[in-house]
């Protein structure tokens, strides 16, 4: 079946991992576990486009600000204002938000298996590689949820694979479609832009070297890119300005802004707790090495690739010092580096392909990086079930989980049921005591600026 549907046998994995990591449970909750902050303030916008038939670029918010009109924005709106159409015609329903998102991951994933394979003609190594990103414990986390940094991979890598057909047959449709797809991730999450940033340049060369495959025009649609993206930068700076600032992250956070001691404290809380959500540290120690060993042997090593690979390392360093001081919290940033790891699968797999193809047809090096795979995606697993239920049962049978881990889980999960879910089935209550949509309420205690609200579908502070 490899052979002859390796499409389908991709398909079938990837469904069998997101049962692995209980999506069709997590499918069905409302804005839950870490970030619930986040999640909770894109989910009001949703809720007041759906509410109050909002113009499009009109967004806001139920809590209701300093200027009491509740009007703030982050990132383009585009998923927000859909799933709010969709909630007017079936009703609202969290589950449409996260099967939105979940659905555009899984097609990202499948171009991003469609160009391995194009580029290596390897089934076993492209579904390898591919699969092996789905661990990623914040892209399995992020995916079923409600923030837009995992579609705006997900989209990303669908650009990607168009780009390659660009490169591979010069087809103007090819490049066309993917500037398309860079645009809306762009506009979702504008440092998904990495990798066309670090493409770039590699563009222009291949312009310089083959004008008679590649023409200067080509870089139209990619400029083009760029200009909504600014439009849409500047129009949410002012929208914000004369509303509410603040609310959303839109400026750099840079490492040079911050003193020494708080360097270290978020320096320690990065590298013990933010980088090992993005992935197995092991692992990420494998592929420094495997990017450390395509480097030692550069003249053998695909020269696109490499420097694609390089550069887009390099634009990643950039970002982390750019926005250094939330990356002591904010795991989600990192969904915009993980396009590193496919890039340094296939710079290797295409180097070892080429010179020493036996490598990857020898039997116990499948089944060694099958078990490598296995064990990602258990780990995966369990940390991504404790984030909802602790009492899961292959939670409290997990050999792996550390003690501080499971204490913290315990008491996160015992805090919400005792403070926030009440609020959850509360809407009945709050009618039969007259309070309506629009009375403002003060919700107290609620750090954040809408969880508490958005669970009431109340306005107010």
């Amino acid at each position: 079946m490899l052979k002859k549907n390796p499409e389908y046998v991709f398909i079938f994995l990837l469904l069998l991992m997101s049962i692995a990591y209980n999506y069709q449970g997590i499918l069905f909750d409302v804005p839950y576990s870490i970030h619930q902050w986040r999640q909770a303030d894109g989910l009001s916008i949703t809720l007041n486009y759906y509410k109050e038939n909002l113009n499009f670029f009109q967004p806001s918010l139920n809590w209701i600000g300093y200027k009491g009109t509740g009007k703030a924005v982050g990132e383009f709106p585009i998923f927000y204002y859909i799933v709010a159409q969709l909630w007017k015609l079936f009703g609202q329903h969290e589950f449409i938000f996260r099967l939105l998102n979940v659905i555009i991951v899984y097609i990202g994933l499948y171009h991003l298996y469609k160009l391995f394979k194009m580029r290596i003609q390897n089934t076993f190594w492209s579904i390898f590689s591919v699969l092996i990103i789905f661990t990623s414990p914040i892209l399995v986390y992020y995916t079923n949820n409600f923030i837009p940094d995992a579609p705006a991979l997900g989209l990303a890598m669908i650009a990607c694979y168009h780009m390659n057909i660009y490169f591979s047959s010069q087809s103007s449709r090819a490049l066309y479609l993917s500037c398309l797809f860079f645009l809306f991730a762009g506009l979702l999450k504008i440092t998904i832009l990495i990798i066309l940033l670090a493409l770039l340049p590699l563009i222009i060369y291949l312009i310089l070297k083959h004008r008679d495959k590649y023409k200067f025009n080509s870089l139209i649609p990619i400029a083009f890119i760029f200009i909504p993206i600014i439009a849409w930068i500047k129009y949410a700076d002012y929208y914000n300005s004369a509303n509410n600032k603040n609310v959303f992250l839109q400026q750099i956070l840079p490492i040079w802004n911050m003193n020494s001691a708080k360097i270290k404290d978020i320096s320690l809380s990065f590298f013990h707790t933010i980088l090992p959500s993005a992935f197995n540290i092991t692992v990420l120690f494998i592929l420094l090495f495997l990017y450390l060993f395509s480097v030692a042997n550069y003249k053998k090593a695909n020269a696109f690739l490499l420097m694609l690979t390089t550069m887009t390392l390099g634009g990643s360093i950039v970002f982390i010092l750019l926005f250094f001081q939330n990356l002591g919290v904010h795991d989600y940033y990192l969904i915009s580096l993980l396009i590193v790891v496919p890039l340094i699968l296939l710079t290797f797999i295409d180097l070892i392909l080429k010179t020493s193809p036996e490598f990857f047809t020898n039997r116990s090096i499948k089944i060694l990086a099958s078990i490598v795979l296995l064990m990602l995606i258990y780990q995966t697993t369990i940390i991504t079930r404790m984030k909802y239920n602790v009492k899961d049962l292959l939670v409290n049978n997990s050999f792996i989980i550390d003690r501080f881990d499971l204490e913290y889980w315990n008491w996160y999960h015992w805090n919400y049921d005792n403070t926030l879910k009440p609020l959850e089935t509360i809407k009945p209550y709050l009618a039969s005591l007259g309070i309506s949509r629009d009375d403002f309420v003060i919700s107290i205690p609620d750090q954040s600026l809408n969880i508490s609200l958005y669970l009431m579908d109340v306005k107010g502070f």
